[in-house]
């Protein structure tokens, strides 16, 4: 699922489970919390880091903070508690191979 589908999607299945919630005859609350677990467990949620802009000046950032606050975000996007992966995005555009191995790499791991 691509970018801000994801929240159509979160959003939809919300709909389903506040329909069962609703119901009260038809299930209780464990059900429901099981409903959305199960529903996670569905799919397979994927972000990128490494390119970012438009423009060629600001297009690559693989620092250790960026990688970060760009894995951050895309959770916060997406409305979701994590990413099933984290890939790294453009890797041969990095000014050196020393910024992956030092910086962009130990964040990832960070963010597991």
């Amino acid at each position: 699922v691509i970018g801000y589908a994801m929240e159509d999607i979160l959003i939809r299945r919300e709909k389903d489970v506040e329909k069962i919630k609703n119901n009260r005859s038809c299930c209780d609350s464990p059900t429901v919390i099981n409903q959305r677990c199960k529903f996670r467990e569905e799919i397979c949620i994927n972000t990128k880091v490494g390119r970012y802009e438009s423009d060629v000046l600001k297009q690559f950032d693989f620092s250790y903070h960026k990688t970060i606050e760009s894995a951050k975000l895309s959770i916060q996007r997406m409305k979701c508690e994590y990413v099933d992966v984290l890939q790294l995005h453009d890797p041969e555009f990095a000014p050196e191979v020393n910024i992956l191995l030092n910086e962009t790499i130990p964040a990832m791991m960070h963010c597991r």
